[in-house]
């Protein structure tokens, strides 16, 4: 019985010896790949601010167009080329 014993605790000792430094080097592989996710992250994060605000010029724009008569003016003008009778357009090319 004691026999018995002292092999089982030697087994799970070799056992134990053996998995310790796969467990180790596991442990260094999620480190790493925390300090990735947390790069990831904060890039995503940083994509996303970038993105609110431009989504928030764009709400910006489509308020004050729906809103503003001169805004729809200004955009037709700018986008469209167009002019209002009597008017001339000179167009000027940009090297």
């Amino acid at each position: 019985m004691y026999r018995l014993r002292l092999v089982s605790r030697v087994v799970l000792l070799v056992a134990f010896l053996l998995a310790f430094p796969a467990l180790v080097l596991s442990n260094l592989a999620s480190r790493s790949e925390v300090v990735g996710a947390r790069r990831l992250y904060d890039r995503t994060r940083a994509d996303l601010a970038q993105t609110d605000g431009r989504l928030g010029a764009a709400e910006d724009r489509l308020k004050n167009l729906t809103t503003s008569v001169q805004a729809v003016e200004q955009e037709a003008r700018e986008r469209f080329r167009l002019v209002r009778p009597g008017e001339t357009l000179v167009l000027i090319e940009s090297e």
